[in-house]
């Protein structure tokens, strides 16, 4: 809010839709890279092995991301924020 970046983005030609897209597909090509570095490196250091179906595992890996970015985005509000008169962090 304090950087209006929404006002700027609705005064550019690009449209919702694709910002929303783009987001939403960062979101996911960094998920899949994550995991599978997570992965690859569970079984080169450790000798890990994915037993299963690997869709299922896309499917936990997305359900895990979207449940960690849901309660990331609840609790956002409860962080405690400084007031604009004192500089730094302020203990109450």
């Amino acid at each position: 809010r304090s950087r209006k970046l929404l006002k700027r983005l609705v005064a550019t030609p690009m449209v919702r839709g694709h910002y929303l897209a783009s987001f939403v597909l960062s979101r996911v090509v960094f998920l899949g890279l994550e995991a599978a570095v997570l992965i690859g490196f569970a079984w080169i250091a450790f000798g890990v092995a994915v037993h299963g179906s690997v869709f299922t595992l896309v499917i936990v890996c997305a359900l895990g991301a979207l449940a960690f970015g849901a309660a990331l985005r609840c609790s956002w509000p409860a962080v405690p924020r400084p007031s604009k008169g004192s500089p730094g962090c302020s203990i109450s």
